[in-house]
């Protein structure tokens, strides 16, 4: 049988499973219950609840979550008060079962963050009231993922859905994707499969995946990432997340202290990636092994994908090769993204060995690599720099010499009104990057970053009145570039990409070098 036919076929299994077990418990229930509304709102509160109650207010809500998604029906919503969750809870869900998870199915609505006697969503807060889901069925973690030997291997499952679900307001943790069988090595605290689900104000910690995607796996989905925190989780090839013939779209989150041999936040495998306002801070790419290379501490952009990232912040990250963006034969756009003190052996900030790479309005400083390219590292291929200031970066060279500021190997770099230490192009409105080359702050940023003390995620991008680099820019060259209507199409039937994705979105840009927070 085909192996991907053999997939799908175990994954309508598990689900059917899991939904013939709903209807037997609904069925018991309906006496008690009488039929489920449409659009109806469920309460649940570890403290107060019982499974025995209605759950239909706070007053009568159930005790555990999978009571809750065992009686919904499609479209309902779920409010959860503060709390710990385990998938393993529940009626007819066996204690300390390794295979249970929390299905988002039927487009269900899941909300956590409340006290237990709100009225309103707004009245919630998810900082206040954390409402946990942990795989830690035995409740004996220890810290840097001891004791999960026994964990559940999805905190998280969503497969095969036609509706959208939501999840909004939660703290995943403690999956532990362990099982050297198809998903159950991937995805430890959400595994998404032909789904397009919404997950808002969420934080991702301490998921384990022996395989690919640490704390979530996009696989021919869609999902819609806003809000969320991504912190200290674990996989061989994207530590935080790994996408896969899919489309995410992630705005205003952070991915912090991930770790992975390749792509330490995100890994990239023939897919689309929208990454808007997001922060990579302190992620790791590394592994045992002396002869291999760890590459993208940040992200790594393989396969024919492409990646479209704007107003970003890569800080301190570290790899072999890419310490905050690695990319190969693929696509890489940024705009108004800055890279400040990440370190390599080479490509420092970003390695680029992909077909395209485009970088506008971009600022690199502090970076450092031990070889060469302490801020970027071109092999092969030619980028196209718009905008943008390097400065005060450190390679095996010295600190601000050219091959500090950028390595080239077989690639002529298009400058286009930029500020580039120790390096000069008399055309397309760059400025003189030689003569004050022996000045570590000459663009005058508010606190200088020293690349020799990479990695780090001190300093900052903003630049002190007078700057010579201040309005040096020109909007006008960011225009025109042949980006615009460039649609990337995938095989997979399932995967839609979003209908808004251009390269160019034909708004003005500040006419700056760097990056304003």
């Amino acid at each position: 049988m085909d192996p991907a036919l053999a997939y799908m076929n175990v994954l309508g299994a598990l689900e059917n499973n899991h939904l013939m077990r709903n209807y037997y418990i609904v069925f018991g229930l309906s006496m008690i219950l009488g039929s489920a509304v449409s659009q109806t709102r469920y309460y649940v509160n570890k403290s107060d609840g019982s499974d025995l109650n209605t759950g239909l207010t706070w007053a009568q809500s159930f005790e555990n979550l999978q009571h809750a998604l065992a009686v919904f029906t499609d479209d309902d919503t779920i409010w959860v008060a503060e709390g710990i969750y385990y998938p393993d809870e529940g009626p007819a869900f066996p204690d300390n079962d390794r295979t249970s998870s929390f299905y988002l199915f039927k487009g269900v609505n899941l909300y956590g963050g409340f006290s237990g006697s709100e009225t309103h969503l707004n009245d919630r807060s998810f900082f206040d009231h954390a409402t946990i889901l942990s795989g830690d069925l035995l409740q004996n973690d220890l810290v840097n993922f001891g004791n999960i030997g026994d964990n559940a291997y999805h905190v998280l499952f969503c497969a095969n859905q036609n509706k959208v679900p939501t999840i909004d307001g939660f703290i995943i943790r403690g999956g532990h994707a362990s099982q050297p069988l198809q998903f159950n090595s991937q995805g430890a605290g959400m595994f998404i499969l032909n789904a397009d689900p919404r997950v808002l104000n969420c934080r991702f910690e301490s998921n384990y995946s022996i395989s690919t995607g640490g704390a979530m796996e996009n696989s021919s989905a869609n999902t819609i990432i806003q809000g969320c925190d991504f912190m200290g989780n674990y996989a061989l090839i994207g530590g935080a997340m790994y996408n896969i013939q899919a489309a995410p779209e992630i705005s205003n989150s952070n991915f912090v202290g991930n770790m992975a041999t390749d792509g330490a936040a995100i890994y990239n495998s023939t897919a689309s990636l929208t990454i808007i306002d997001c922060v990579f801070d302190g992620n790791t790419a590394e592994n045992d092994e002396p002869t291999t290379s760890s590459n993208g501490g940040g992200i790594y952009n393989s396969a024919n994908s492409i990646s479209k990232i704007t107003n970003a912040s890569f800080l301190g990250n570290v790899a072999d090769f890419g310490g905050g963006f690695y990319n190969a034969f693929s696509e890489a756009y940024f705009e108004n993204t800055v890279f400040i003190g990440n370190n390599a052996k080479l490509g420092g900030g970003f390695y680029n060995g992909g077909d395209t790479a485009r970088l506008a309005n971009c600022t690199f400083k502090g970076n450092g690599a031990d070889n060469s390219g302490g801020a970027i590292r071109n092999h092969g291929t030619a980028p196209v720099l718009i905008n943008t200031l390097i400065w005060n970066n450190a390679d095996q060279s010295g600190v601000g010499t050219a091959s500090a500021s950028m390595s080239t190997f077989n690639a002529i770099p298009i400058l286009t009104y930029c500020l580039i230490q120790s390096i000069t192009v008399d055309l397309g409105g760059n400025l003189d990057g030689m003569t004050h080359a022996a000045e570590s702050n000459y663009p005058q940023f508010i606190t200088p970053t020293n690349p020799l003390f990479s990695p780090t995620n001190s300093g900052n991008a903003r630049l002190l009145p007078g700057s010579i680099v201040i309005n040096k820019g020109n909007n006008a060259a960011l225009q025109g570039d042949g980006r615009s209507g460039h649609v990337r199409k995938m095989k997979r039937e399932k995967f839609i990409l979003p209908s808004h994705w251009s390269k160019a979105d034909g708004q003005n840009r500040v006419a700056t070098l760097v990056m304003q927070f």
